[in-house]
Parts: C-alpha cells; structure tokens; sequence
C-alpha cells in the first residue's frame, strides 16, 4: 500500500495533460445545456447544409422571416467546411437520426470537442518545446480564459484561431 501512495505523484505527473484535457471536456460537457445559439447560427448551419447537399427546407421546415442577407443562401461563408460541416453532421446524426440531444447540444458537441482538442495540443506543444510545469499554465490560461471557455460551445471559427495563435 506504500509503494502505490508514494508512486501516485508520479503516476500524476506523468499524466497531467491528459487528466486537464479529460477534466475539461467533462466540464464542458456537463455545462452544454447552459448554451444557446448565436446571432449567426443560420449561417453556419444552412452553410454547412448546403456543403452537405441538404436544402434548408430539411434542415429548418418551419418559414422563419429571414431579413436580407438570408442564411438560407449562406453557403459562401469565408471559413469554409472545416468550420461548418462537422457541427451540422452531428446535428443531424444526434438530433435528427438518433434524437439522442437536443438540438442545440447536437451542434456544439464538435465545437465542444475541438476546443478541447485545441487545449490538448497546446499543452503537447508546449511539452515538448519547454517543459511540464509551462504546459500546464498555459493550458489552463487558455483554458480558463473566459472568451475561450465560453466560444468553446459556440464560435467554431474563433476556437481554433485561439490556440493555433496562441
């Protein structure tokens, strides 16, 4: 029983990144439901509906009064498929094919992930270039920023701007 209490600390250490990344996507999976959608949600999800082939009478049948520029014709977006396909995929795999989450929890369940993702590669970088110890602040600096906590379930264009400039 000593053996295991006096190689917890090094098992910790060892696995530290991992433990921040699995604790962040724990948090930012049990917060989902706190989130809404954002002012330019049609844009992004008729964008990618149309990337898909979907028209946007499928993907929203209800006539919703757009005002000019409409979204249903936003399939030119300048962030392109990387940022508009994954989040309408899993709206429409989880919500419309399985009903597994709500509408909105289907959508930023992407984002959500590649934010998380953003941490993880960050701390994986700043490993290897510096040490343990500068990881770990700079995950949880990213991390917890306020902007970036709370983008993370909604702007998957800013999201991965943040880390990769970081």
């Amino acid at each position: 029983m000593k053996s295991y209490a006096k190689n917890l600390p090094v098992w910790i250490g060892k696995h530290v990144g991992t433990i921040i990344i699995l604790l962040f996507l724990v948090i930012h999976l049990s917060i989902m439901n706190g989130y809404g959608f954002t002012w330019d949600f049609h844009f992004h999800f008729f964008g990618g509906g149309k990337l898909m082939g979907l028209e946007p009478e499928i993907l929203e049948p209800r006539s919703l009064p757009f005002v000019e520029p409409d979204p249903r014709r936003a399939w030119t977006l300048p962030y392109g498929a990387l940022m508009s396909l994954p989040p309408v995929m899993s709206y429409m795999l989880f919500h419309k094919t399985l009903t597994v989450l709500a509408a909105d929890n289907a959508y930023h369940l992407p984002i959500i992930i590649w934010g998380v993702f953003g941490i993880g590669i960050l701390y994986g970088f700043l490993r290897e270039a510096i040490n343990t110890r500068v990881a770990v602040t700079g995950t949880l600096l990213l991390g917890l920023t306020p902007r970036y906590f709370g983008d993370m379930h909604n702007n998957m264009k800013d999201v991965p701007s943040a880390y990769g400039g970081w």
